[in-house]
């Protein structure tokens, strides 16, 4: 049986007990597992990245914000030779540092453009960010779409945030949530032509599709992509293939949920 298909019995029963801790600690270890052999099936030759939690705490202490260590692997993988600032695009922002996968690079003097379709971030990112915050949702085109705020008990559930019809139903079902219209336009509607940027991360539980399917690659080609993709194990193929027809190979995985993917420009 794949551990993944325990995941949504397993978080209805010990929701709010005091078990619920425990068994996502053990269920985490056993779902990298599982998603690291899925990967290295079909990519032995991409680089798989996880770290442990003890590895993540001690990051965090020295200075990282991303949940699964993105940023850490990425300023000193994937940056560490880059001699200019870069600019980066962050899709599905949500807080200006919680678990923040952009913080850090604009700490590093980087510029940068945020969106998020919940407002409440808006100010937030006001007072402690430097990079414009977009209160609106990226999509294929421009829209109104029904977006379901999941709201924050603990203090991170809004991270589970996303549009009506994308969320995986036992999030929505377990978390107090609601539900509004936000507007919705491209990528490319939002950013000047020939800008450069270095990365894009899109995060959007589940429609990461949407978002890249609306870039205008022709006006806006990042070098890097750092995309979430949870499902299956190892990754779905939709958005790998979306990108590998305009020009982009994956490259790596990090924290059994995001594809990093690089533009060949010799492909």
């Amino acid at each position: 049986m794949r551990v993944s298909v325990l995941r949504k019995p397993l978080k209805r029963a010990l929701h709010g007990t005091p078990f619920y801790r425990v068994a996502k600690r053990s269920w985490d270890l056993l779902r990298v597992m599982e998603d690291r052999a899925a990967f290295k099936a079909q990519y032995p030759s991409a680089e798989y990245v996880s770290y442990s939690k003890d590895r993540l705490s001690q990051l965090r202490s020295d200075g990282y914000y991303s949940q699964f260590g993105q940023d850490y692997y990425l300023w000193n993988t994937v940056f560490r030779g880059l001699e200019r600032p870069g600019f980066f695009v962050e899709v599905g922002a949500n807080h200006p540092r919680a678990n923040s996968n952009s913080l850090l690079l604009e700490q590093k003097g980087w510029s940068g453009v945020a969106f998020d379709p919940i407002a409440s971030f808006a100010p937030m990112w006001a007072e402690q960010r430097r990079t414009p915050f977009h209160n609106v949702a990226v999509s294929a085109k421009r829209e109104t779409r029904k977006f379901v705020e999941i709201l924050a008990d603990v203090g991170w559930e809004h991270q589970l945030s996303g549009f009506e019809g994308y969320l995986r139903p036992d999030d929505v079902a377990i978390h107090k949530s609601r539900t509004y219209d936000v507007e919705c336009g491209p990528l490319a509607d939002y950013i000047d032509d020939g800008q450069v940027v270095d990365i894009a991360f899109v995060d959007v539980e589940g429609a990461e599709e949407l978002v890249l399917a609306g870039i205008d690659f022709e006006r806006v080609s990042p070098r890097y992509f750092l995309v979430e993709n949870m499902s299956p194990p190892g990754g779905g193929r939709q958005v790998r293939d979306l990108l590998a027809k305009h020009g982009y190979r994956l490259v790596a995985r990090v924290g059994a949920t995001d594809d990093l993917f690089e533009l060949d420009v010799q492909g």
